[in-house]
């Protein structure tokens, strides 16, 4: 289960957030124009984490998983990244049962077709089969050869945040054909009052793997408190994680970098 929102500011709208997380119990959330200061998004994560969340923000977009999922935030291309990024996308890697993916958490340019055409093309580039494309499009999307479009049936946009005009689907999902079934639906909340978007429920047929021996403690053994900062990790992890990258043990790297990061083995 995803959560994606346009929430337009996450200053002014974090506790929605917060309430659509403990309702729905999503295993990701993807939020876009999550505007905030520094300290507004260290005190939303840190709710966040007492939930069992853990979290990646990237300009204005933020992704949430849950503690013991297998992911990891991917470093963004060079025309994603920047103070002004040509495109506005998040990434993140995850394991769906036996199958290693890509979220690529979205927001596309509103006011170019040029543009958006060039951002689905960038992205086929990649192998959309084995990407997931979620966030705000911008536009009505259909299936390509590699995904199918998952959208509400109803609009998901108004023009005017305190007005009931709303005008057309633009937030929503795209799966691999390989990942699709019948099963695979989106479902658009009721509208919270002064946001342009609804919030939408993206249910995808395969579960995220969690680990069977690993599990996410509620912080690093070395940060006990919440509220500081992260650190890098140990010269000796990150010098193993890369031979095993070296190596091609996946398996490895993504044990090690799990256990760098804050799992343990208890």
């Amino acid at each position: 289960v995803c959560l994606t929102w346009n929430v337009g500011s996450l200053s002014g709208h974090r506790q929605s957030v917060i309430d659509h997380v403990i309702e729905h119990s999503p295993h990701f959330v993807f939020l876009q124009e999550a505007f905030c200061a520094d300290h507004e998004w260290r005190a939303f994560h840190s709710t966040l984490r007492q939930l069992g969340y853990l979290g990646d923000r990237r300009g204005e977009l933020v992704c949430l998983w849950r503690r013991g999922l297998n992911a990891a935030p991917i470093a963004p291309r060079e025309d994603e990244a920047g103070p002004r990024p040509r495109f506005l996308v998040q990434r993140l890697a995850v394991q769906l049962r036996d199958s290693r993916l890509l979220f690529r958490s979205r927001h596309a340019p509103p006011r170019s077709a040029a543009e958006r055409r060039a951002l689905d093309a960038a992205h086929l580039e990649e192998g959309g089969d084995l990407c997931i494309d979620i966030g705000d499009f911008n536009a009505p999307i259909a299936s390509t050869y590699a995904q199918r479009a998952v959208f509400p049936d109803g609009p998901t946009f108004r023009r005017n945040a305190n007005e009931e005009d709303w005008l057309t689907c633009i937030d929503g999902a795209r799966v691999p054909h390989t990942l699709w079934s019948p099963a695979c639906t989106a479902l658009a909340l009721p509208p919270t009052p002064g946001v342009q978007h609804k919030c939408v429920r993206v249910v995808i047929a395969t579960e995220p793997l969690s680990h069977e021996r690993f599990r996410w403690q509620r912080t690093p053994p070395d940060l006990p408190d919440p509220e500081a900062p992260e650190v890098a990790w140990p010269e000796a992890s990150a010098e193993a994680f890369d031979s095993a990258l070296a190596a091609g043990d996946v398996d490895l790297a993504w044990q090690l970098w799990h256990r760098a990061s804050g799992g343990s083995e208890e």
